[in-house]
């Protein structure tokens, strides 16, 4: 029944997460899939107005008996009105019988397996030193982002820069709850200035960065959800030795600054290596300004509700 199935918070989760453990259990999630076992319907993606959108996400994964539907929305002007930019569900059941096993925090969902994904990107390089990092962008996937690349990294300092002061105030002081030392930064440009590694995380139609204020080895992850949305510049694409992503097929259908890219013909498809080829070492760089571009992955929604259930039901 409805009513014996736990429901568990965003609180909840965040106690029990542990986000080095999870970015490697991601990796081997990932190594060990059997892409026979697994059903993707495409993503219904509703918009509505005034900048809102809702997406429903179901997956399955028969090799771990799961079948996971996300349910999530964006309203990018509540935070005007003093409400959640995002909420939503996500179901967890066995695949096999329907049992339902519990209901999660879509956000947390999304900002974990997206984060440590990102994360992962890191072993592109694996000759770097991530002494700077910079940020754009403040809100809670910036916090997942950097909670996740922090996890792997121990730099000397990160830099966070958002149009919102009182946002970037609040996001110092939450990575600070967790251990981490973050300044803010006056400008976009003197967020990123010298960063051996810059994360993105707006949801802007408009480039947030311009090439000319990165280190020419930098590397770049910028997290977008909709083809409407242009975080990167081009030259910051074109200058890419190599640009990795979470899927190929997504990325193509839903980054909109990396389908202009291509489709202008301003960076060609041999340079977008999907991420999965990085984890199996086969590709690496060295010296060079590099990219992760993410849209979302499905699959890995079920590896993140997995990881979730396992630790809050043991």
């Amino acid at each position: 029944m409805l009513g014996e199935v736990p429901i568990y918070q965003f609180a909840d989760i965040d106690k029990t997460v542990n986000f080095k453990e999870f970015i490697y259990f991601l990796r081997e999630y990932i190594l060990s899939l059997d892409e026979s076992s697994v059903k993707i319907p495409p993503r219904t993606v509703i918009s509505l107005p005034n900048d809102a959108v809702w997406l429903v996400m179901p997956v399955t994964d028969l090799k771990n008996d799961v079948f996971v539907t996300k349910i999530v929305n964006e309203y990018k002007h509540n935070p005007e009105r003093g409400l959640p930019k995002s909420a939503g569900l996500t179901l967890v059941s066995r695949a096999s019988n329907g049992q339902l096993l519990c209901l999660l925090d879509s956000n947390y969902v999304t900002g974990l397996r997206t984060a440590a994904l990102a994360a992962l990107s890191l072993e592109l390089r694996p000759d770097k030193v991530w002494r700077k990092v910079g940020m754009i962008g403040s809100g809670l996937e910036a916090s997942f982002l950097a909670r996740a690349v922090l996890s792997l990294t121990s730099p000397e300092e990160v830099r966070v820069f958002s149009r919102n002061p009182e946002n970037v105030r609040n996001f110092v002081e939450r990575m600070g709850k967790y251990g981490y030392t973050v300044s803010a930064a006056p400008s976009p440009d003197n967020a990123v200035k010298d960063a051996d590694l810059v994360v993105l995380a707006t949801d802007s139609k408009q480039p947030v960065i311009s090439a000319n204020w990165l280190r020419s080895d930098a590397h770049v992850i910028s997290i977008d959800t909709l083809p409407d949305r242009r975080e990167l510049d081009p030259e910051t694409l074109r200058r890419a030795s190599m640009i990795v992503v979470d899927d190929l097929d997504e990325v193509m259908s839903a980054a909109g600054d990396v389908i202009h890219a291509v489709e202008s013909g301003l960076i060609g498809k041999e340079r977008i290596v999907p991420l999965k080829e990085v984890l199996r070492e086969r590709k690496r760089v060295t010296g060079s300004l590099t990219v992760y571009k993410s849209v979302g992955f499905a699959l890995l929604d079920c590896a993140a509700s997995l990881y979730i259930h396992q630790r809050l039901s043991s």
